[in-house]
């Protein structure tokens, strides 16, 4: 099960462009058996974590997602299958929510979920173990009235973080196209963001990278492209594919 809001979990292979003594370049993670296991294991504990809590009356900092109305079967089958129905599933897809009042969590199929495992750099994951060492040793842990004003204040500050990561991911992204751009990529188109502007999404297996692109107005999912860069600046945030 794959958790798309928050703990992404794909087959795909992910790149990401990192800075390397300030020179930009393309890390690509590639599944494995030994990552699927981590990451099934670190899913398994916040389940049982979840419902440790719920036996126990234990507030705890509970993420949840609302259910998705999802395509139908027979619409995923007349997608080409990979890349371009997981975008069309993930498109359906709403943001994790935060709360300390046990939810399920549509993408993982649990009644209950808790992130538990990473506490060295997750603060929430901290205040999950606090919880339970609390309950463990006698004492009265953290109620729900508190534990929601923290969660609060937690939730606002992932979303900072997660948000100053992006840019700095796209900044990186840019000037690493900047540097390569001469070059000529083979990709996939996978879905329109904008077709009135004829924005599309597409998927550059070379680069292992999901970026949006000025597409021919007659693509379709599954289309192959060839794409360059029409336009970079870094400096201005600007990126034309």
């Amino acid at each position: 099960n794959c958790d798309w809001s928050s703990d992404v979990c794909s087959s795909d292979l992910e790149g990401r462009v990192r800075s390397r003594e300030g020179v930009a370049c393309i890390e690509i993670t590639e599944p494995s058996p030994s990552r699927l296991m981590v990451a099934e294991a670190m899913l398994l504990a916040g389940a049982v974590t979840a419902q440790f809590g719920i036996d126990r009356g234990i507030a705890l900092p509970f993420r949840s997602q609302l259910p998705a109305d999802l395509p139908s079967p027979a619409q995923l089958d007349e997608l080409p299958d990979g890349a371009v129905r997981f975008a069309a599933i993930k498109r359906c897809l709403s943001r994790g929510l935060m709360g300390t009042q046990p939810a399920a969590h549509f993408s993982l199929g649990l009644p209950a979920y808790v992130q538990a495992t990473s506490p060295i750099r997750r603060y929430g994951d901290l205040v999950v173990q606090r919880q339970l060492q609390a309950s463990l040793e006698g004492k009265t842990p953290m109620p729900a009235e508190d534990l929601q004003d923290l969660v609060s204040e937690v939730d606002l500050a992932c979303r900072e973080g997660i948000s100053i990561s992006r840019e700095d991911q796209r900044h990186w992204q840019q000037v690493w196209f900047d540097n390569h751009k001469q070059e000529q990529w083979t990709a996939e188109f996978l879905r329109w963001l904008r077709p009135q502007d004829g924005l599309g999404l597409i998927r550059i297996d070379s680069l292992a990278m999901d970026l949006a692109a000025s597409c021919p107005s007659r693509s379709e999912p599954g289309d192959r492209l060839e794409v360059t860069v029409a336009s970079v600046d870094p400096l201005a945030d600007q990126l034309q594919l």
